[in-house]
């Protein structure tokens, strides 16, 4: 029988100092903390208490099958599968075998068992997924920020713990090219500590007011490019969402009650509110509130991304063809890893280029507006010229820093010049 047991103080040391010295991520301790729970329960012991009895049994030398451990893991095992999807009851047992072998428990194999009757879910169809309509339908219904979520999810393809990490500054310097307000705060080196961070925090205050007004009454379409570091791979990869996810995070953000800082999270939610507005969703749309499986999740958004996205989900004479992209284009958008090491050094994606096939294929991810080719024709102008008019501004930048230096350096030889016909006067 499982028994409800907390963990205690030196079974939380040991997982810390394990999974510390493995430097996982947070969800992989979350991950090995609940297998770690589930098993002491099981077992009824402290697991503290099961290093002891496995030490002692490998210290006395008693034959790998007769031990003790191998017993545990097996009735652990059996109750997993019986009880857990198959997925679930592998990585359980997985992360107390690395528990036990990373505290020095030597490990041989467990006697044989067959997984072949595990239940295992079935994997998500094309079918599943939510359509643009049911998602449309989720968020008429909903608080501003669960729109502002959805839309920046589903058109970023960015994962769950990667928009959480998103901050106010994140979208801001996304959306520089649009609002073209400098965002930079120069502290004032005369002034204490304090008084600048009180100018800071009204500055900060001040400018991000100015922009979501400027973002609020800007009636062209806006694409942010979002620098952003994938939290899986720890590495960065550009992001855009769509123009409606822009409205819908100004809109969001006007809607917030807290002082609105740099530093401040874009979605003021927390994980498990995060979940339970997902919860909402599925209760609020007839197909997924009877389903015990295939939920609508933050994953789905991911998957509905990829899946509206990708070219032969669509006849070949349809224009959602001419539209979509290739799986190549699809992953360098989802800010997927590249191949080998070789790979991710020398092929780099170019944003520009990304940006153009993202501004292509934006009706099939849009929710609330079908655009026309003249509008996508429109967004592109617009880009091109935004990107031209940078270039000329950091050319004519160029040039004035030359002129200036050009001449000073005019003025210098002059100087010279004078200095040298004074010591020549009075040589002479």
């Amino acid at each position: 029988m499982v028994k409800n047991m907390s963990m205690e103080g030196d079974d939380l040391e040991i997982l810390n100092e394990v999974v510390g010295e493995r430097n996982v991520k947070y969800r992989t301790y979350h991950s090995y903390k609940s297998s770690l729970k589930s098993y002491i329960e099981f077992q009824n012991m402290t697991f503290i208490e099961l290093l002891k009895e496995a030490k002692q049994e490998q210290n006395d030398k008693i034959p790998w099958y007769d031990r003790t451990i191998v017993k545990r893991l097996v009735a652990y095992r059996k109750y997993l599968y019986a009880n857990f999807n198959g997925n679930t009851a592998s990585l359980r047992l997985k992360n107390i075998i690395r528990l036990y072998t990373d505290s020095k428990i030597e490990f041989l194999k467990l006697p044989f068992f067959n997984t072949k009757n595990a239940n295992y879910n079935d994997p998500l169809t094309f079918e599943d997924l939510a359509t643009l309509d049911e998602l449309k339908e989720m968020m008429d219904i909903s608080d501003p920020i669960v729109p502002a979520m959805f839309l920046f999810m589903l058109s970023s393809a960015c994962a769950k713990i990667d928009m959480l990490n998103v901050t106010i500054l994140n979208f801001l310097e996304a959306t520089s090219q649009y609002h073209g307000i400098d965002i930079y705060i120069e502290c004032d080196k005369d002034k204490t500590k304090e008084e600048n961070r009180q100018y800071r925090i009204k500055e900060e205050k001040r400018i991000i007011t100015q922009i979501i007004t400027y973002l609020l009454d800007e009636k062209k379409d806006m694409i942010p490019t979002f620098r952003l570091k994938r939290q899986k791979t720890m590495k960065y990869f550009t992001a855009y969402c769509s123009p409606e996810a822009v409205k819908a995070i100004v809109a969001y953000l006007i809607s917030r009650k807290d002082e609105l800082a740099y530093n401040k999270k874009l979605f003021k939610i927390n994980e498990r509110y995060f979940d339970d507005k997902f919860k909402e969703a599925n209760n609020k749309l007839a197909r997924f509130k009877t389903r015990e499986k295939k939920r609508f999740t933050s994953h789905m958004l991911r998957k509905m991304n990829a899946s509206l996205l990708y070219k032969y989900n669509y006849l070949d004479y349809t224009e959602e063809f001419k539209m979509a992209l290739e799986k190549e284009q699809i992953e360098a958008l989802q800010g997927r890893s590249k191949g080998d090491a070789i790979e991710v050094a020398y092929y780099k994606d170019n944003p520009e280029i990304l940006k153009r096939l993202y501004i292509k294929a934006l009706p099939l991810i849009t929710v609330s507006h079908e655009y026309t080719k003249k509008e996508l024709d429109e967004i592109i102008d617009f880009e091109s010229e935004k990107k031209a008019n940078e270039k000329t501004e950091a050319i004519q930048k160029e040039l004035t820093e030359k002129t200036k230096s050009e001449k000073v350096m005019k003025e210098e030889i002059n100087d010279l010049k004078k200095t040298q016909e004074l010591i020549l006067e009075k040589l002479n």
